[in-house]
């Protein structure tokens, strides 16, 4: 279900940061979405990465 929003908030907010970053913190998107999205990070901003590896950090995914 989160990777389809994701999906939708890229299209739609392709270059809006903030609004990507607010997504990957969210507590409701879990471990296995923040797993399955981890390909898609590569081709994100580093600013986004940095996010990503945050809450991937905390959340005690390697």
């Amino acid at each position: 279900m989160y990777e389809q929003k994701w999906s939708k908030a890229k299209k739609q907010h392709k270059n809006n940061l903030l609004i990507k970053i607010f997504g990957l913190i969210d507590k409701r998107v879990g471990k296995r979405t923040l797993a399955r999205i981890r390909d898609t990070m590569q081709m994100e901003s580093e600013l986004i990465q940095y996010f990503y590896r945050l809450r991937c950090e905390a959340e005690g995914i390697k």
